[in-house]
C-alpha cells in the first residue's frame, strides 16, 4: 500500500466496533457473521477503502481498468472464483436497453467473484450463490483541486470519517462488499463494472445470470 495512506489507528476509527447494543437480538447465523467481521479486525475494511481510493479511476480513463483489477485481485485473495473479462463494447452499446455512457471508453472491464459456501441442496457441495453484491468502480472527476484539503486520491481521516474522491460513490460499497464476502459462508458473489453499464442487461448477459438477491450499495441508484 502507499506510504501516504492513513495509519492503522486512523483506519480503526472509521469502522469502530459494533458493540453489544448492535449485536443483541441477532440469530446464530447473524452473530457468527458479526464475529467473523470482528475477527478480521476493525481496520481491514477501511484499509481496503483507502487502497481503492488511491486508484484515480475517473470515468473513461485507463485507471478504471486498474480499479477493476484491484477488485479481481482482492476477490482472489479471499478465495473467490474470479471472472475478469474485457466487455464487448460494440455489442454492449448496440443493445437497445443500454443506458449510455457518461464518457467515451475505448475499453471496459467486468469482474465477478464467487465465494462458494456450504453444500448444495443435493449435498453435492456445489451450492449456487444466493446473494450478489453489485457495484461500480469509476468515480467522477475531482473538479477544482483548490477546493480539496489535499490530494483527492489520498484517503484522509478526520475523526471517524474517511474523505477522498469516490469514498461515498461508491468505493466504500465495493470495499464493504468484499469485506462482507470474507465474513459469510453461504456463497455470495461480488459483481463490479463501469457505472454506466453496471445495471445494463447486456453486461449481465455476457456472463451467467446473477443470484436472485442483489445488494447494490451505490448511493445514487434507486
Amino acid at each position: 500500500r502507499r506510504a501516504d495512506l492513513p495509519d492503522a489507528a486512523a483506519l480503526a476509527r472509521v469502522t469502530g466496533s459494533p458493540g453489544p447494543s448492535r449485536s443483541s437480538g441477532l440469530s446464530d447465523a447473524e452473530r457468527a457473521a458479526l464475529d467473523a467481521v470482528e475477527a478480521l479486525g476493525p481496520a481491514t475494511w477501511s484499509a481496503m477503502l483507502a487502497d481503492l481510493i488511491a486508484i484515480p479511476s475517473v470515468t473513461g480513463t485507463a485507471a478504471e481498468g486498474e480499479a477493476q483489477r484491484w477488485v479481481a485481485d482482492r476477490l482472489e485473495s479471499l478465495g473467490c472464483e474470479v471472472d475478469h473479462w474485457q466487455i464487448d463494447l460494440p455489442t454492449l452499446t448496440a443493445d437497445p436497453e443500454f443506458p449510455g455512457m457518461e464518457a467515451p471508453r475505448e475499453e471496459a472491464w467486468g469482474t465477478v467473484g464467487v465465494l462458494r459456501g456450504g453444500a448444495g441442496g443435493d449435498g453435492s457441495g456445489d451450492a449456487v450463490p444466493v446473494l450478489a453484491f453489485q457495484g461500480h468502480t469509476d468515480v467522477v472527476p475531482p473538479g477544482d483541486l483548490a477546493q480539496w484539503h489535499g490530494d483527492p486520491f489520498v484517503a484522509r481521516v478526520e475523526g471517524d470519517v474517511m474523505f477522498g474522491r469516490g469514498a461515498c460513490d461508491m468505493k466504500a460499497g465495493i470495499a464493504a462488499a468484499a469485506f462482507a464476502s470474507s465474513s459469510v459462508s453461504y456463497g455470495p458473489s461480488v459483481r463490479a463494472s463501469p457505472s454506466s453499464s453496471s445495471d445494463s442487461p447486456s453486461v449481465r448477459n455476457q456472463r451467467p445470470a446473477p443470484p436472485p438477491s442483489i445488494v447494490n450499495r451505490s448511493p445514487t441508484d434507486t
